[in-house]
């Protein structure tokens, strides 16, 4: 399936996004800051970004900012349990689907297919 990277700085919220992906049948990698998030993606390879807006080192719509900088064709998804509004910012910075939090699991996986049919 695909290489995910999550940026989840709530641990159990992360860990159950992982469980669903993986089960799903997908390599995921999870991190809790924006800058492990930037070493993690240093190598080729990951074919999806779900990243949470909300981080303890750095605004998730910054850092949405900066890996659009570095990895211009990388596939990036926003979600948010807080302000609505940052949802539609990260759109404008290219983000191809978000999620509202809580979600439900069925609506992470159809998001993360839709992304990954996105063209580069």
């Amino acid at each position: 399936m695909a290489s995910i990277l999550v940026i989840e700085d709530y641990e159990a919220y992360g860990e159950v996004v992982v469980r669903l992906l993986r089960h799903a049948g997908h390599e995921v990698t999870l991190c809790r800051t924006a800058s492990a998030a930037v070493q993690a993606l240093e190598g080729d390879g990951t074919d999806l970004v779900i990243a949470d807006l909300f981080l303890p080192d750095k605004p998730g719509l910054d850092l949405i900012a900066e890996l659009r900088n570095l990895h211009p064709r990388l596939r990036l998804i926003a979600m948010t349990g807080r302000d609505a509004g940052h949802l539609e910012s990260a759109l404008r910075l290219g983000v191809v689907q978000v999620l509202k939090k809580p979600f439900r699991s069925n609506a992470l996986l159809e998001a993360v297919t839709a992304a990954l049919r996105q063209p580069f």
